[in-house]
C-alpha cells in the first residue's frame, strides 16, 4: 500500500470515529498512526540525512582539532 493511500485510509477511519463510530480511542489511534507514518517518511528525506552526516562529520573534525590544539599547548 502506498503512503498516500495509507494516510487516506487512516484519516477516513479517524473521521468515521469522530462521527460516532467505534469511539475516541479509534480516533486517537488513527491520528497516532498517521503522525507516525508521515514522521517516518519525513525523517528519511535526503536533506535530513545530509544534515545528520554534516553534523557528525563536523563534530568529529572539531574534536580532533581541539585535541591537537590542547596537546600543542601543554
Amino acid at each position: 500500500m502506498e503512503v498516500p493511500q495509507l494516510v487516506l485510509s487512516l484519516v477516513t477511519a479517524t473521521g468515521h470515529a469522530l462521527d460516532g463510530g467505534p469511539g475516541p480511542q479509534a480516533a486517537g489511534l488513527g491520528l497516532l498512526l498517521t503522525a507516525l507514518v508521515l514522521g517516518v517518511r519525513h525523517g528519511i528525506d535526503w536533506d535530513h540525512i545530509a544534515a545528520i552526516t554534516d553534523i557528525t562529520s563536523t563534530t568529529s573534525a572539531a574534536e580532533a582539532a581541539t585535541e591537537h590544539h590542547e596537546l600543542d599547548h601543554l
